[in-house]
């Protein structure tokens, strides 16, 4: 089968005057008076039809000049990109919105732009209109709406149109926890229709759980590309050496979500709820759940940083089935013993959905976890799991 995009040893080349004053002498002497700064250098890739790509990289790295050249908004300075199919994109936001239009007649104007005839767009808008939810403020001018719901326009043009393919670039960090599900949602839906994804995100997360495979751009070029997971890996971990900050879970906004968490402790073996542990003590810890409708699925999951960002694990409820019936739950993690050595940490509970995909809210506990090393210690490191030595191993037996 065809290729929907085929990327050949794609570049581009910036030029940077300091001054208009320099542009214009350069023009005149027919002298260099600029820099060029290299966005893209020999990037190639192939997406099939209906495959799931993300893209990631550090700001700067070229991934949505990259983007705006797959999509025509851009010209490269040399290579070439093969696409066919109806491509829909959410690049920069309000890219392809005029201010002074309304939200209604942006949406028509960007379905036309999308290939739609009147006849299309006549049957496309009410589709626009239900996903954008956004009531009497879509007869309103565009310049009068918020970040958060100028992007609810553009993703609701971009998944009604039925596109072959969706470009996304960063669109979810936009906007609150609820149309952000909504957008997921979305996304699967045209996945199981076999229409093909380029997913732009800083958030591992969604690029490991939605895509197949993924691109790694570093400097403008092509640091790893293959199965999506371990590019996010790779990245993450390129991330980590650097010591930037880990890819935490991202809090969730409680206001709009249909699930809260209305309280969490740590526990001692007694029940009693606790901050200092000792080293090796059984370790528990227990939230409380609220939702706003019982036949709303859910997952619960707990993760524990060192002060420094450090993850140190996560335990979550996904081998168990959802949480689904009541619109209250008190769900308790146990551990029969806490295997960190010593130090602060940083524990948080979230809840997700049942696909892990959407998080609806996050709680830290602000007191945060002591562990108290162990008397006569002599442990480096983070954790001290169960161990056994033999010694001196012969033929399957041990000597004394």
């Amino acid at each position: 089968m065809e290729p929907v995009f085929e990327v050949r040893d794609l570049s581009k080349v910036y030029k940077l005057y300091p001054s208009q004053k320099a542009r214009l002498a350069e023009w005149v002497t027919r002298r260099p008076r600029h820099r060029q700064v290299r966005a893209l250098d020999g990037v190639s890739f192939t997406v099939g039809a209906g495959e799931s790509w993300g893209i990631v990289g550090e700001n700067g790295a070229g991934k949505s000049t990259l983007l705006k050249i797959i999509t025509g908004c851009a010209f490269p300075t040399s290579g070439s990109v093969r696409k066919r199919g109806k491509v829909a994109a959410i690049l920069e936001l309000g890219m392809g919105f005029h201010g002074e239009f309304s939200g209604r007649d942006n949406a028509a104007l960007n379905a036309t732009l999308l290939g739609l005839g009147p006849a299309g767009v006549r049957e496309a808008l009410p589709r626009i209109l239900e996903f954008a939810e956004l009531g009497q403020a879509i007869d309103q001018p565009l310049k009068t709406y918020s970040s958060g719901m100028v992007m609810r326009l553009a993703f609701a043009v971009a998944v009604s149109v039925d596109p072959d393919v969706l470009i996304i670039d960063e669109a979810l960090a936009v906007g609150d926890g609820y149309f952000q599900k909504k957008c997921i949602d979305a996304i699967r839906a045209l996945q199981e229709g076999g229409r093909t994804i380029l997913l732009c995100s800083h958030a591992l997360y969604y690029v490991g759980a939605l895509c197949q495979k993924a691109l790694w751009l570093k400097d403008g070029r092509v640091e790893m590309a293959g199965e999506a997971k371990a590019v996010a890996l790779a990245y993450e971990n390129h991330l980590n050496a650097r010591k930037a900050p880990s890819a935490r879970i991202v809090k969730a906004s409680g206001e709009s979500s249909p699930v809260r968490i209305v309280s969490a402790r740590l526990l001692d073996p007694g029940g009693a709820e606790v901050e200092r542990f000792g080293f090796g003590m059984p370790f528990a810890a227990e939230v409380e759940v609220e939702a706003e409708r019982p036949d709303l699925p859910l997952k619960v999951g707990f993760v524990l940083f060192r002060n420094d960002e450090v993850e140190i694990f996560t335990a979550t409820s996904f081998d168990q089935p959802p949480l689904q019936g009541k619109t209250r739950y008190r769900c308790r993690l146990e551990l029969d013993a806490l295997p960190l050595v010593k130090g602060r940490y940083k524990p948080a509970f979230y809840v997700t959905d049942s696909e892990g995909l959407h998080l609806y809210h996050v709680r830290e506990l602000p007191d945060g976890l002591t562990v108290d090393p162990p008397a006569g210690y002599r442990y480096f490191g983070i954790i001290h799991p169960p161990a056994r030595w033999r010694l001196d191993v012969e033929s399957g037996s041990v000597k004394a």
